[in-house]
Protein backbone atom coordinates (compact mmCIF):
# COMPACT_ATOMS: atom_id res chain seq x y z
CA UNK A 1 0.00 0.00 0.00
CA UNK A 2 2.81 2.38 0.70
CA UNK A 3 4.45 1.67 -2.52
CA UNK A 4 1.16 2.75 -4.48
CA UNK A 5 1.10 5.55 -2.02
CA UNK A 6 4.70 6.68 -3.19
CA UNK A 7 4.16 6.00 -6.97
CA UNK A 8 0.92 8.22 -6.82
CA UNK A 9 2.83 10.88 -4.96
CA UNK A 10 5.40 10.88 -7.60
CA UNK A 11 2.99 10.68 -10.56
CA UNK A 12 0.94 14.10 -9.40
CA UNK A 13 4.16 15.69 -8.73
CA UNK A 14 5.49 15.36 -11.76
CA UNK A 15 2.10 16.07 -13.34
CA UNK A 16 1.92 19.33 -11.68
CA UNK A 17 5.44 20.05 -12.66
CA UNK A 18 4.50 19.86 -16.27
CA UNK A 19 1.85 21.71 -16.61
CA UNK A 20 3.05 24.48 -14.11
CA UNK A 21 4.90 25.33 -17.55
CA UNK A 22 1.85 25.63 -19.63
CA UNK A 23 -0.37 27.54 -16.54
CA UNK A 24 2.42 29.98 -16.17
CA UNK A 25 2.19 31.18 -19.82
CA UNK A 26 -1.69 31.98 -19.12
CA UNK A 27 -1.42 33.75 -15.25
CA UNK A 28 2.24 34.10 -15.09
CA UNK A 29 2.57 36.27 -11.65
CA UNK A 30 -0.41 34.57 -10.12
CA UNK A 31 0.88 31.32 -10.74
CA UNK A 32 4.26 32.27 -9.48
CA UNK A 33 3.77 33.90 -6.70
CA UNK A 34 0.95 32.46 -4.66
CA UNK A 35 -0.37 28.89 -6.27
CA UNK A 36 3.20 27.37 -6.82
CA UNK A 37 4.33 27.88 -2.92
CA UNK A 38 0.64 26.54 -1.95
CA UNK A 39 0.95 23.33 -3.87
CA UNK A 40 4.18 22.83 -3.06
CA UNK A 41 2.92 23.48 0.60
CA UNK A 42 0.22 20.53 -0.05
CA UNK A 43 2.50 18.33 -1.34
CA UNK A 44 4.86 18.77 1.71
CA UNK A 45 2.04 17.95 3.84
CA UNK A 46 0.62 15.15 2.17
CA UNK A 47 4.17 13.23 1.94
CA UNK A 48 4.60 13.84 5.76
CA UNK A 49 1.13 12.16 6.37
CA UNK A 50 1.36 9.63 4.22
CA UNK A 51 5.09 8.47 3.19
CA UNK A 52 7.09 10.09 6.57
CA UNK A 53 9.03 7.83 8.23
CA UNK A 54 11.86 9.03 11.48
CA UNK A 55 15.41 8.68 10.27
CA UNK A 56 18.72 8.72 12.39
CA UNK A 57 21.80 10.12 10.80
CA UNK A 58 25.08 8.82 12.22
CA UNK A 59 27.08 11.98 10.97
CA UNK A 60 24.52 14.67 10.62
CA UNK A 61 26.33 17.18 12.74
CA UNK A 62 29.53 16.84 11.36
CA UNK A 63 27.79 17.39 7.84
CA UNK A 64 25.75 20.49 8.70
CA UNK A 65 29.07 22.43 9.63
CA UNK A 66 30.48 21.26 6.64
CA UNK A 67 27.83 22.19 4.48
CA UNK A 68 27.24 25.88 5.87
CA UNK A 69 31.05 26.22 6.12
CA UNK A 70 30.79 25.48 2.10
CA UNK A 71 27.96 27.67 1.39
CA UNK A 72 29.22 30.92 3.29
CA UNK A 73 32.81 30.78 1.86
CA UNK A 74 30.69 30.13 -1.70
CA UNK A 75 28.92 33.58 -0.50
CA UNK A 76 31.98 35.22 0.28
CA UNK A 77 33.69 34.41 -2.61
CA UNK A 78 30.85 35.03 -5.09
CA UNK A 79 30.62 38.98 -4.05
CA UNK A 80 34.74 39.07 -3.11
CA UNK A 81 34.96 38.69 -6.99
CA UNK A 82 32.85 41.73 -7.76
CA UNK A 83 35.53 43.70 -6.11
CA UNK A 84 37.38 42.82 -9.38
CA UNK A 85 34.70 42.26 -11.52
CA UNK A 86 32.25 45.31 -10.80
CA UNK A 87 28.62 45.20 -9.52
CA UNK A 88 25.29 45.05 -10.75
CA UNK A 89 21.76 46.18 -9.90
CA UNK A 90 19.93 42.98 -8.12
CA UNK A 91 17.21 41.99 -10.50
CA UNK A 92 15.25 40.83 -7.57
CA UNK A 93 13.26 42.95 -5.79
CA UNK A 94 14.90 44.31 -2.74
CA UNK A 95 12.21 46.70 -1.43
CA UNK A 96 10.42 45.74 2.18
CA UNK A 97 7.25 43.74 -0.03
CA UNK A 98 9.61 42.80 -2.49
CA UNK A 99 11.46 40.79 -0.12
CA UNK A 100 8.24 39.65 1.45
CA UNK A 101 7.31 38.17 -1.90
CA UNK A 102 10.65 36.63 -2.45
CA UNK A 103 10.69 34.77 1.00
CA UNK A 104 7.28 33.54 0.04
CA UNK A 105 7.70 32.48 -3.79
CA UNK A 106 11.08 31.39 -3.44
CA UNK A 107 12.77 30.55 0.04
CA UNK A 108 9.61 28.19 1.16
CA UNK A 109 9.39 27.01 -1.84
CA UNK A 110 12.95 25.62 -1.48
CA UNK A 111 12.10 24.50 1.90
CA UNK A 112 9.02 22.80 0.76
CA UNK A 113 11.10 20.79 -2.21
CA UNK A 114 13.95 19.44 0.07
CA UNK A 115 11.48 18.37 2.28
CA UNK A 116 9.62 16.19 -0.01
CA UNK A 117 12.82 15.46 -2.14
CA UNK A 118 13.79 13.70 1.78
CA UNK A 119 10.43 12.01 2.36
CA UNK A 120 10.40 10.47 -1.22
CA UNK A 121 14.19 9.41 -1.41
CA UNK A 122 14.21 7.91 2.22
CA UNK A 123 11.15 6.13 1.18
CA UNK A 124 12.74 4.79 -2.16
CA UNK A 125 15.21 2.96 -0.15
CA UNK A 126 12.71 0.09 0.48
CA UNK A 127 12.76 0.05 -3.53
CA UNK A 128 14.75 -0.30 -6.53
CA UNK A 129 17.50 1.83 -7.42
CA UNK A 130 15.40 3.11 -10.29
CA UNK A 131 12.67 5.21 -8.19
CA UNK A 132 15.70 7.09 -6.84
CA UNK A 133 16.53 8.13 -10.60
CA UNK A 134 13.15 8.94 -10.69
CA UNK A 135 13.16 11.31 -7.93
CA UNK A 136 15.97 13.25 -9.58
CA UNK A 137 14.41 13.67 -12.46
CA UNK A 138 11.42 14.80 -11.26
CA UNK A 139 13.27 17.60 -9.34
CA UNK A 140 15.47 18.22 -12.00
CA UNK A 141 12.36 19.36 -13.85
CA UNK A 142 11.16 20.94 -11.43
CA UNK A 143 13.54 23.86 -11.43
CA UNK A 144 14.15 23.81 -15.64
CA UNK A 145 11.74 26.26 -17.78
CA UNK A 146 10.98 22.90 -20.08
CA UNK A 147 9.59 24.70 -22.67
CA UNK A 148 11.87 27.40 -23.15
CA UNK A 149 15.01 24.85 -22.50
CA UNK A 150 13.81 22.77 -25.51
CA UNK A 151 13.49 26.10 -27.72
CA UNK A 152 17.18 27.30 -26.64
CA UNK A 153 18.75 23.76 -27.01
CA UNK A 154 17.05 23.55 -30.78
CA UNK A 155 19.16 26.66 -31.70
CA UNK A 156 22.69 25.73 -32.32
CA UNK A 157 23.71 29.42 -31.47
CA UNK A 158 22.21 29.00 -27.78
CA UNK A 159 22.67 25.55 -26.83
CA UNK A 160 25.74 25.76 -25.77
CA UNK A 161 25.23 28.85 -23.35
CA UNK A 162 21.99 27.07 -22.27
CA UNK A 163 23.71 23.89 -21.33
CA UNK A 164 26.70 25.93 -19.26
CA UNK A 165 24.44 28.34 -17.80
CA UNK A 166 20.70 26.87 -16.90
CA UNK A 167 21.33 22.82 -17.80
CA UNK A 168 24.35 21.46 -16.23
CA UNK A 169 23.82 23.79 -12.88
CA UNK A 170 20.24 22.54 -12.26
CA UNK A 171 21.66 19.04 -12.97
CA UNK A 172 25.04 19.29 -10.73
CA UNK A 173 22.80 21.29 -7.59
CA UNK A 174 20.02 18.48 -7.46
CA UNK A 175 22.57 15.49 -7.13
CA UNK A 176 24.55 17.13 -4.76
CA UNK A 177 20.68 17.79 -2.75
CA UNK A 178 20.30 14.49 -3.16
CA UNK A 179 23.98 13.21 -1.61
CA UNK A 180 22.74 15.46 1.16
CA UNK A 181 19.25 14.36 1.95
CA UNK A 182 21.09 11.04 2.06
CA UNK A 183 23.48 11.26 4.52
CA UNK A 184 21.90 13.66 6.46
CA UNK A 185 18.24 14.57 5.93
CA UNK A 186 16.21 17.69 4.58
CA UNK A 187 17.70 20.36 7.06
CA UNK A 188 21.22 19.73 5.55
CA UNK A 189 20.08 20.47 1.97
CA UNK A 190 17.91 23.22 3.21
CA UNK A 191 20.71 24.85 4.78
CA UNK A 192 22.75 24.88 2.14
CA UNK A 193 20.50 26.33 -0.37
CA UNK A 194 19.12 28.74 1.91
CA UNK A 195 22.72 30.31 2.02
CA UNK A 196 23.44 30.47 -1.57
CA UNK A 197 19.72 32.42 -2.37
CA UNK A 198 19.47 34.58 0.43
CA UNK A 199 22.17 37.06 -0.21
CA UNK A 200 20.66 37.32 -3.72
CA UNK A 201 17.54 38.19 -2.99
CA UNK A 202 18.17 40.49 0.58
CA UNK A 203 21.56 42.61 -1.34
CA UNK A 204 20.69 45.52 -3.42
CA UNK A 205 23.64 44.82 -5.83
CA UNK A 206 25.45 41.18 -7.26
CA UNK A 207 28.67 40.57 -9.01
CA UNK A 208 28.75 41.15 -12.92
CA UNK A 209 29.75 38.10 -14.13
CA UNK A 210 29.67 36.75 -17.63
CA UNK A 211 27.31 32.98 -17.30
CA UNK A 212 30.24 30.77 -16.49
CA UNK A 213 31.37 32.38 -13.25
CA UNK A 214 28.20 31.44 -11.67
CA UNK A 215 27.56 28.15 -13.32
CA UNK A 216 31.24 27.32 -12.21
CA UNK A 217 30.45 28.35 -8.73
CA UNK A 218 27.47 25.64 -8.78
CA UNK A 219 29.24 23.23 -9.67
CA UNK A 220 32.41 23.42 -8.08
CA UNK A 221 31.52 24.07 -5.02
CA UNK A 222 29.01 21.07 -4.46
CA UNK A 223 32.15 19.04 -5.92
CA UNK A 224 34.10 20.09 -3.17
CA UNK A 225 31.97 20.07 -0.53
CA UNK A 226 30.93 16.07 -1.64
CA UNK A 227 34.79 15.56 -1.52
CA UNK A 228 35.13 16.93 1.85
CA UNK A 229 32.14 15.27 3.61
CA UNK A 230 33.12 11.92 2.18
CA UNK A 231 36.98 12.66 3.40
CA UNK A 232 35.41 13.19 6.83
CA UNK A 233 33.06 10.25 6.71
CA UNK A 234 36.01 7.83 6.00
CA UNK A 235 37.91 9.20 8.07
CA UNK A 236 36.14 8.54 10.96
CA UNK A 237 35.65 5.05 9.70
CA UNK A 238 38.75 2.88 10.64
CA UNK A 239 37.55 -0.07 7.63
CA UNK A 240 37.89 2.24 5.29
CA UNK A 241 41.53 2.04 3.98
CA UNK A 242 43.85 5.17 3.60
CA UNK A 243 44.25 4.59 -0.04
CA UNK A 244 40.47 5.61 -0.19
CA UNK A 245 40.31 8.40 2.50
CA UNK A 246 43.29 10.15 0.69
CA UNK A 247 41.22 10.18 -2.71
CA UNK A 248 38.88 11.89 -0.89
CA UNK A 249 41.28 14.70 0.88
CA UNK A 250 40.45 17.94 -0.11
CA UNK A 251 43.77 19.17 -0.11
CA UNK A 252 44.49 17.12 -3.14
CA UNK A 253 41.35 18.89 -5.06
CA UNK A 254 41.76 22.25 -3.67
CA UNK A 255 44.24 23.86 -5.95
CA UNK A 256 42.79 22.48 -9.02
CA UNK A 257 39.59 24.11 -8.22
CA UNK A 258 40.87 27.28 -7.92
CA UNK A 259 43.35 27.21 -10.70
CA UNK A 260 40.31 25.93 -12.49
CA UNK A 261 38.10 28.89 -11.83
CA UNK A 262 41.30 31.33 -12.04
CA UNK A 263 41.95 30.46 -15.93
CA UNK A 264 38.35 30.65 -16.72
CA UNK A 265 37.73 33.96 -15.19
CA UNK A 266 41.27 35.12 -16.86
CA UNK A 267 40.21 33.51 -20.73
CA UNK A 268 36.93 35.56 -20.05
CA UNK A 269 38.89 38.93 -19.54
CA UNK A 270 37.81 39.09 -15.77
CA UNK A 271 41.46 40.91 -14.25
CA UNK A 272 41.00 43.46 -17.26
CA UNK A 273 43.29 41.50 -19.85
CA UNK A 274 42.00 38.86 -22.29
CA UNK A 275 43.95 35.88 -24.41
CA UNK A 276 42.81 35.28 -27.41
CA UNK A 277 44.60 32.72 -29.84
CA UNK A 278 45.56 34.02 -33.53
CA UNK A 279 43.92 31.51 -36.15
CA UNK A 280 44.54 33.13 -39.29
CA UNK A 281 48.20 33.77 -41.19
CA UNK A 282 47.13 37.47 -41.72
CA UNK A 283 50.02 38.96 -39.08
CA UNK A 284 52.28 36.83 -40.34
CA UNK A 285 55.72 36.99 -39.65
CA UNK A 286 54.93 39.01 -36.43
CA UNK A 287 52.25 37.11 -35.25
CA UNK A 288 51.49 33.81 -36.48
CA UNK A 289 48.70 31.05 -36.25
CA UNK A 290 48.38 29.58 -33.01
CA UNK A 291 50.28 32.36 -31.11
CA UNK A 292 48.32 33.57 -28.01
CA UNK A 293 48.14 37.51 -27.75
CA UNK A 294 46.54 39.27 -24.84
CA UNK A 295 44.34 41.70 -24.92
CA UNK A 296 44.25 44.87 -22.22
CA UNK A 297 41.02 47.16 -22.92
CA UNK A 298 41.89 50.83 -23.68
CA UNK A 299 40.40 54.35 -24.83
CA UNK A 300 40.20 55.06 -28.72
CA UNK A 301 41.60 58.16 -28.28
CA UNK A 302 44.65 56.60 -26.46
CA UNK A 303 45.69 53.92 -30.35
CA UNK A 304 48.03 55.54 -32.08
CA UNK A 305 49.15 54.11 -35.60
CA UNK A 306 51.59 50.75 -35.33
CA UNK A 307 49.49 49.76 -32.42
CA UNK A 308 48.26 45.98 -32.74
CA UNK A 309 44.60 46.38 -31.67
CA UNK A 310 41.53 43.77 -31.65
CA UNK A 311 38.37 44.39 -32.93
CA UNK A 312 34.63 42.92 -33.72
CA UNK A 313 33.00 42.59 -37.22
CA UNK A 314 30.24 40.55 -37.91
CA UNK A 315 30.44 38.74 -34.66
CA UNK A 316 34.40 37.85 -35.66
CA UNK A 317 37.24 39.31 -33.80
CA UNK A 318 40.10 40.49 -35.85
CA UNK A 319 43.60 41.40 -34.45
CA UNK A 320 45.06 43.62 -37.08
CA UNK A 321 47.56 46.75 -37.04
CA UNK A 322 46.62 50.72 -36.88
CA UNK A 323 48.06 52.20 -39.89
CA UNK A 324 46.73 55.77 -39.67
CA UNK A 325 44.07 56.97 -37.24
CA UNK A 326 41.80 59.53 -38.61
CA UNK A 327 38.82 61.76 -37.02
CA UNK A 328 35.51 62.47 -38.91
CA UNK A 329 32.01 63.86 -37.75
CA UNK A 330 31.28 60.18 -36.23
CA UNK A 331 34.77 60.48 -33.93
CA UNK A 332 38.04 58.75 -34.19
CA UNK A 333 38.51 55.97 -37.38
CA UNK A 334 41.18 53.27 -37.19
CA UNK A 335 42.17 52.21 -40.48
CA UNK A 336 43.57 48.61 -39.98
CA UNK A 337 45.63 46.25 -42.05
CA UNK A 338 47.05 42.58 -41.45
CA UNK A 339 51.07 42.69 -41.95
CA UNK A 340 50.80 39.77 -44.20
CA UNK A 341 47.75 41.54 -46.03
CA UNK A 342 47.82 43.48 -49.56
CA UNK A 343 45.40 45.50 -48.76
CA UNK A 344 44.08 47.81 -45.88
CA UNK A 345 40.85 46.54 -43.98
CA UNK A 346 37.38 47.79 -45.98
CA UNK A 347 35.87 49.29 -43.54
CA UNK A 348 37.57 51.70 -40.72
CA UNK A 349 36.93 50.57 -37.12
CA UNK A 350 34.99 52.79 -34.96
CA UNK A 351 34.89 53.29 -30.85
CA UNK A 352 31.88 50.51 -30.56
CA UNK A 353 33.70 47.87 -33.02
CA UNK A 354 37.39 48.29 -30.75
CA UNK A 355 38.22 45.27 -28.26
CA UNK A 356 41.48 45.99 -26.81
CA UNK A 357 45.22 47.03 -27.31
CA UNK A 358 47.33 44.01 -27.81
CA UNK A 359 50.14 43.82 -24.69
CA UNK A 360 51.57 40.36 -25.16
CA UNK A 361 52.40 38.04 -27.61
CA UNK A 362 53.12 34.82 -26.47
CA UNK A 363 54.12 32.19 -29.49
CA UNK A 364 52.94 29.02 -30.21
CA UNK A 365 50.70 28.23 -26.50
CA UNK A 366 47.12 28.56 -28.08
CA UNK A 367 47.95 26.05 -31.16
CA UNK A 368 45.78 23.30 -29.67
CA UNK A 369 42.64 25.80 -30.56
CA UNK A 370 44.44 26.40 -33.80
CA UNK A 371 43.99 22.87 -34.64
CA UNK A 372 40.70 22.62 -33.32
CA UNK A 373 39.90 25.34 -35.70
CA UNK A 374 41.04 23.66 -38.24
CA UNK A 375 39.87 20.57 -37.72
CA UNK A 376 35.81 22.08 -37.55
CA UNK A 377 36.97 23.70 -40.92
CA UNK A 378 35.20 26.64 -39.80
CA UNK A 379 35.49 29.87 -42.91
CA UNK A 380 37.81 32.57 -42.49
CA UNK A 381 36.01 36.22 -43.28
CA UNK A 382 38.00 38.21 -46.32
CA UNK A 383 39.14 40.96 -43.88
CA UNK A 384 41.51 38.16 -42.22
CA UNK A 385 42.76 36.66 -45.59
CA UNK A 386 43.34 40.24 -47.23
CA UNK A 387 40.78 39.60 -50.34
Amino acid sequence: MKKLLFILMMLVILIYVLFYQWLFIFYGDLIRYIVNPLVWLGFSLISYLLLYENYTFKHKKMISFIVASSAFIYIITYYALGLVTGYTHNPYLTTTSGIIINVFSILLVIVYKEYIRYILLITSNKYSYLYKIFVYILFVLSDLNISFIIKQLINSTTAFTTLGEIVIPVLSINLFMMYLCQKGGYIVSIWYRIIIILPNILIPIMPKFDWIIPALFNVLFPLFTYLVIEYMINKRNKKVPSSVVEAFNPKNWILTFITTIIIIMFGLGTFGIKPSVILTGSMKPSIKPGDLVIIKPIDINDIQAGDIIQYQTNNYNVVHRVVSVLKDADGILLITKGDNNLNIDRLPVKEDQLVGKMKYHIPIVGYPSYLLHQIIGSKEVDIETGK
